[in-house]
């Protein structure tokens, strides 16, 4: 069991509703049954649908639903293939899109770089603040 950073975005395109949830270990077994790591509490999703599986440098999915479809941005996945993810990868269950983004904690995989982002974060910039009478607006002082 290989340890993980990871986060699930799930949209319910039935419902409106969007969720994330986050994992430390793999594989992530998707399905309709309580035990599952991620529950999709509908008719369309089978008891187990699918996993994702998280390795040193890419994640995959993998169909486990005998009659139930599965779609890797918009291809039919058969049972017990897997498919690559990449950041941009939609997995569709039934009403459900899912979108995976994860790194791996190892210290050698990260100093290579080849291990894909949990996000990518926008710089704030902020301007200096001088500690003694904190920082106006008027303040044009460098």
């Amino acid at each position: 069991m290989s340890r993980i950073d990871a986060r699930v975005r799930v949209v319910d395109t039935e419902g409106g509703r969007t969720f994330t949830e986050r994992f430390d270990a793999t594989p992530i077994r998707i399905g309709r049954a309580l035990d599952s790591d991620l529950v999709l509490p509908r008719p369309a999703i089978a008891a187990r649908h699918g996993e994702i599986e998280i390795g040193a440098r890419a994640a995959h999915f993998r169909s486990r639903a005998w009659l139930r479809a599965s779609y890797v941005d918009g291809a039919r996945v058969r049972r017990g293939r897997a498919v690559k993810l990449t950041d941009e990868t939609v997995i569709s269950l039934g009403p459900y899109e899912i979108r995976v983004w994860f790194r791996v904690r190892d210290r050698g995989y990260e100093r290579e770089r080849r291990v894909t982002p949990l996000i990518s974060t926008p710089i704030l910039i902020v301007p200096e603040m001088r500690l003694d009478r904190g920082w106006t607006p008027d303040d044009r002082t460098p």
